[in-house]
């Protein structure tokens, strides 16, 4: 962002808003939906974003962004899967209810995020699926007793959106995704869509007409 000339000007909008949305365009869905200040600036940098990254990528001989992380980490980096809950037609704490009763178990965020980066390396020894064990930070009664694959965390940013395993058993068919009730959905998005900034520019977080389905 520096050697676009977008560093210093992200400081007069929400610093982590800038960098979420350069994230989605340069390494995310490389696009960017809705309007507001932040989201244009970003728009009116795209070109010099992508020549920034691309010099970047000249400079190390890399051939995408993946190649810039230490060799330890290219095949471990473990990224959950966000779902969005559609809070016009039910609550997070309805949500989760439900998806305690189905087998799942809720886990603190801190412990998922180490369980979910652990499994993926040990995966690359042949021991996948592991259970997960606590962290110091957290309740040891927070630590669940089914493999990583049927856990889930509440996100610590957003209010209402929910993590899961990059293996978990949620399947598009899930009631709670056919009801509208749960979305899988990337997290920049989530971001956006809850931004006061956005709120009044994009119709993206209304619900659709008929089944209250996010858009």
């Amino acid at each position: 962002m520096e050697q676009a000339g977008i560093e210093k000007k992200k400081r007069d909008y929400k610093p982590w808003l800038i960098t979420v949305l350069v994230y989605e365009l340069l390494l995310g869905n490389r696009k960017i939906t809705g309007g507001g200040a932040g989201p244009r600036l970003v728009k009116e940098h795209k070109q010099k974003l992508t020549e920034a990254l691309a010099s970047i990528l000249q400079r190390h001989g890399a051939s995408c962004a993946m190649e810039l992380l230490p060799e330890s980490e290219r095949q471990s980096v473990a990224l959950p899967k966000y779902a969005r809950v559609n809070t016009f037609k039910s609550s997070v704490d309805d949500v989760v209810q439900t998806l305690v009763a189905a087998g799942w178990q809720e886990t603190g965020y801190e412990t998922f995020l180490q369980a979910i980066d652990t499994d993926a390396k040990r995966s690359q020894r042949s021991a996948p699926n592991a259970r997960l064990s606590a962290t110091p930070r957290e309740n040891a009664e927070k630590v669940p007793t089914v493999p990583i694959s049927q856990v889930f965390a509440r996100d610590s940013h957003l209010d209402d959106v929910l993590l899961f395993p990059p293996g978990a058993l949620l399947k598009h068919d899930d009631p709670l995704l056919t009801s509208c009730q749960l979305r899988l959905q990337d997290k920049a998005r989530s971001i956006l869509i809850s931004c006061p900034i956005l709120l009044c520019s994009s119709a993206s977080h209304l619900p659709a007409s008929g089944n209250g389905c996010f858009q």
